[in-house]
Parts: C-alpha cells; structure tokens; sequence
C-alpha cells in the first residue's frame, strides 16, 4: 500500500454520510456535564493550501465521518515539545583564536624571566597550544567562562503537539456495551487510510488509497461543540495515532461479560497528533493556533450534531 506524497481529496468520501455516537446509551446520559467529543472529517491538505497547490479544503472540513461524545475521562494528557540545537555564539569576547595567540605571546616575550622565575612560562606554552588547537574555548580555563557560554539554545524545529486520551466505558447493560464497541469500532476505523477499488468511471482494477481522516476534538455539555480550554486546552486539527483496546477492562474472569455476552467494560488509549506545527500569533495573548491558520481550529458544521 502506498500513499501519494500529494494527499489528493477524497472525493468518493463525499457520499458518506456522517455518523452520530454517544456513551452512554441510557438515559443517565443527562446527568453528565462534561463530555469529551469528536469530530472526525475528511483530511484536508491544509500545507497543500498555505503554499498554493489547492484553491481550497477539498473534501475536507465540512465532510464530516463521524460525531463521537463520551464523558470526559480521567486521563487527558497533552504535550507540547519544542525541539532545540545549540550553536556557536559569536558574540563573547576572547573567541578569535588568533588574537588570543598573539596576545599570549606578546606576554611571554616582555615577561619572559619572570615567567621562568616563577616557574609558569612552561605553562603559559602549553595554554598557548591549547588555544591553537582548540580554537577560543581554551578561555575557560582563562576567564571562569563554561563550555556552555560558547553555545547558544537555537529553535530548531516547532511542536507537533500530541495529545493521549484514556476512555473508561463502564457498561451497565447491553445497549451500553454495544454503544461502547460502535464508538471503539470508528476510532479503529477512522485511524486508517481509506480505499476506493475497483471499477472507477468505468475503468477497471484501479485501487485508490487516501490519507487517514483528521479530527477536532472539544468539550462541554452534550449539546454544545464548544472547545473549552480550561479542559482541553487549544487543540487543533490533528491525525489518530495510535488505538489501543482492552475489551475485558475489569480484572475478574467471572465479571467480564454481561448475561447477554456482552463485554461489561472497556478500555481505549488514544494518541492524537496535530497535523501542523502550532504557533502563537503575535497580537494573539495566548491564542494557539495551526501554522497556517488556514481556519482548521473548528467545525462550525458540528453544531447541534449532539443531542441532549
């Protein structure tokens, strides 16, 4: 299976028709003030639009797969990890080698007998060599300086932030067990790419693969999108990493199953990533956003997906 390295639109995926999943499936749903809920959509080449290659979020946001809602878990982690270098730092006095060299010598020459009387001029050839050899970062040994003051922490490259969801769904009957293994069933799916086969237009054996969809992720009451930070911080648009799944989430063999047959609790882990590298928008406070800011940072088409 190989992918373009130029994501195209999936524009087969126009067809589908979206999807709307909660946990729980009974009515103690009502009585759960934060849920943490999904938006899944059709990638969009958002990179591919920032450098003009597209006119617009083809079959992007707007062509939604999947709404999930679950209560807001016990563990909702996010990270962010910028990456630095270190580089030299031409700015501290002493680091030209060669005047460094010619000043010592200077010294030795006008000092001479009195670097011998004391039995230092041996050592000031020996600091002479250093400095050749190892350029200005013998002046620590001159000057208190550290090997660290030669160096400066450069920005090398911008966080792709990540995000690492934990999902418990205890089941107290059947039509929550089965409302659990739908939800886990689309992040297993939606986490893939997706494959158009077949006859297309007529021509035959063509197989077509597009690139995973992207998700939004939000909180708050069950019928509002709205993205609260003070839950979930700024999230961006990003990709499903990684789906893991325990489907016997409680350690009792004879407590596993519910008298339908039906798996009794689950544990899914969940790792996002964002797609672009975030940034802070100067003027912004502390705004995050993608670095295209190509408008990604919501779904308004998400509105009113969620019941009460």
């Amino acid at each position: 299976m190989s992918l373009s390295s130029i994501p195209l639109p999936n524009v087969a995926g126009l067809f589908e028709s979206s999807q709307t999943l909660v946990f729980p499936a009974s009515p103690i749903r009502a009585q759960i003030p934060v849920y943490l809920k999904f938006t899944c959509t059709e990638y969009g080449s958002n990179s591919l639009q920032r450098a003009g290659l597209v006119s617009e979020n083809s079959a992007g946001v707007g062509n939604v797969k999947a709404y999930i809602a679950v209560p807001f878990p016990s563990k909702f982690t996010t990270q962010t990890a910028m990456r630095y270098k270190q580089e030299e730092n031409p700015s501290l006095l002493g680091a030209d080698t060669a005047a460094i060299t010619k000043g010592l010598g200077i010294l030795q020459q006008k000092a001479q007998r009195k670097l011998t009387d004391f039995g230092i001029g041996g050592r000031l050839n020996a600091i002479g060599a250093q400095v050749a050899a190892r350029g200005g970062k013998v002046v620590g040994s001159l000057a208190s300086l550290l090997e660290s003051d030669f160096t400066e922490t450069i920005l090398q490259s911008g966080s792709k932030r990540t995000f690492q969801i934990q999902l418990y769904f205890p089941c107290l009957n059947s039509a929550d067990s089965a409302a659990a293994s739908n939800i886990i069933q689309a992040f297993e799916a939606l986490s893939l790419p997706s494959y158009v086969g077949g006859n297309i237009g007529g021509i035959a054996g063509i197989d077509l693969f597009f690139h995973p969809p992207m998700w939004f992720i939000g909180a708050g009451p069950l019928g509002n999108l709205g993205v609260d930070p003070r839950w979930v911080s700024q999230p961006q648009a990003s990709v499903l990493t990684n789906v893991a799944v325990n489907r016997t989430a409680i350690d009792a063999p004879s407590l596993t199953a519910l008298d339908s047959g039906a798996p009794l609790a689950y544990t899914v882990t969940l790792n996002f990533q964002e797609i672009e590298a975030a940034v802070r928008p100067v003027g912004g406070g502390f705004k995050i956003l993608n670095r295209s800011a190509a408008g990604l940072s919501s779904v308004g088409s998400a509105v009113g997906a969620f019941g009460g």
